[in-house]
């Protein structure tokens, strides 16, 4: 069966749904400017955005008549909803003077700095565009990588047969005299000279530094844990009926998160005093990019077992010594095996869709305070009930783009300066010590 993947003609659809209309409120402001003077107030009007919702897509005139002709088809769309919260705060600000004690006052009331332009608050940047890019470039590569691989990767082992043949030898080795030496089990941990802890390894005469068990980590990393796994996807690929076309979608996700704050330190001056604001910005993402491709395959059991000749280039990526620690930070191994053509006739296209949540908050801390100095006539005392309040922009977002091939260079990923699974950060590890030389 050949993919018919519609290629147009196409049309574009738009729309804004309003959620929550744009509402006035009053920031009430109430003063005494001479002590036992009129007191006033001043209502000063401000505007909180509405939330809404927008749409935009593509799609084919005659949709469901190109369905039942067993058309696909692959569109972008974009979903935006965008929300506003706020929580005013009241502050008071209560002024004294001299002997007798003149009083004054001012409150604000339903305040809220950001909506009102005071104070001016720091800007923060975006989330880089470039981390979205990798994100997206490796979630892309990751699914063609899977469309172009098999069950096994039996050219990529018997390329390693001898680090294979020497696993199970040392093995054997290690189970024998365990099996031949009385109290063997025992024994294998013990202390050695000066009571420090150390490791009997069978076949060895004397004690070992428990930094040597590095290299038992990486043999069961690096060599049983594929081996395994190798021993799996062949007898997936023996139970595997080849020759039959299938449609199948492969899927790969990344996710990605970023934050930044900048804060102010702002002063307001009274009575020759100095109070302090904090100002601060913050700027949350949260997002997974999730990518898949659709492809009409047909595999035969050379392919599913990886001895095709599509392996060689993998294969011998492989061979190079560390290039499991490049491909950590470069993805370098995925692009190889993404870069195999795809017939135009099997190939159902390939999408990115990122599903997002990010929101700017908008926050000002009135920091309480009671100063005074002086006596009598010179009497002075400024007092402020504190407060905080704060504005906030939410927006969910769901973009989805569509493409028809897969980046054309690897991608330096865009968390490889981060340790987020604790197996990686063991590697490499122990990978530093097996590469330490000691005397």
């Amino acid at each position: 069966m050949v993919m018919r993947l519609w290629k147009g003609p196409t049309r574009s659809k738009q729309k804004t749904d309003e959620l929550n209309p744009a509402r006035s409120e009053l920031y009430i402001y109430t003063y005494q400017g001479v002590h036992n003077g009129p007191i006033t107030t001043e209502y000063i009007p401000y505007l909180i955005p509405g939330s809404y919702r927008t749409f935009s897509s593509l799609y084919a005139p005659n949709f469901h008549k190109l369905v039942s002709e067993d058309w696909v088809f692959q569109f972008p769309y974009t979903q935006n909803r965008v929300e506003w919260t706020c929580s005013p705060t009241f502050v008071r600000d209560d002024y004294y003077e001299g002997s007798p004690v003149r009083h004054t006052f001012g409150s604000y009331d339903n305040l809220v700095g950001y909506f009102l332009d005071y104070p001016p608050f720091p800007s923060v940047s975006s989330v880089p565009l470039i981390k979205c890019e990798q994100a997206r470039d490796e979630v892309l590569t990751r699914a063609y990588s899977k469309a172009n691989s098999g069950s096994a990767d039996l050219l990529i082992d018997l390329s390693q047969y001898k680090q294979t043949v020497q696993l199970f030898v040392s093995a054997l080795r290690h189970l024998l005299s365990l099996a031949s030496t009385v109290g063997a089990f025992y024994r294998y941990v013990s202390r050695g000279p000066g009571y420090r802890r150390r490791v009997r390894i069978p076949n060895v005469d004397h004690l070992i530094d428990p930094k040597n068990l590095a290299g038992l980590w990486c043999e069961m990393r690096f060599g049983w844990r594929p081996l395994l796994s190798t021993l799996n996807g062949v007898i997936e690929a023996l139970n595997t009926l080849h020759g039959e076309s299938k449609r199948v979608t492969y899927r790969a996700s990344e996710p990605l998160s970023y934050s930044e704050e900048k804060l102010s330190v702002l002063h307001q001056q009274s009575l020759g005093f100095e109070s302090t604001l904090n100002v601060s910005t913050k700027f949350s993402y949260e997002s997974t990019f999730r990518g898949g491709i659709l492809l009409e395959k047909t595999t035969t059991l050379a392919q599913d077992l990886g001895l095709d000749l599509r392996y060689v280039p993998i294969a011998l990526w492989d061979l190079i010594p560390f290039s499991f620690i490049v491909d950590r930070f470069v993805n370098v191994g995925n692009f190889i095996r993404s870069i195999h053509p795809i017939p135009i006739s099997a190939f159902g296209g390939s999408w990115v869709v990122e599903r997002c949540e990010y929101s700017h908050l908008y926050r000002c801390d009135y920091l309480s305070h009671s100063f005074s100095s002086g006596s009598g006539s010179s009497y002075k005392r400024w007092t402020r009930t504190g407060g905080t309040d704060w504005a906030k922009q939410s927006v969910s977002s769901v973009v989805r783009q569509v493409f028809d091939r897969p980046p054309l260079l690897p991608t330096l990923r865009h968390d490889w300066l981060e340790f987020k699974d604790l197996y990686n950060l063991i590697d490499v590890l122990f990978l530093a010590i097996q590469r330490v030389k000691t005397h």
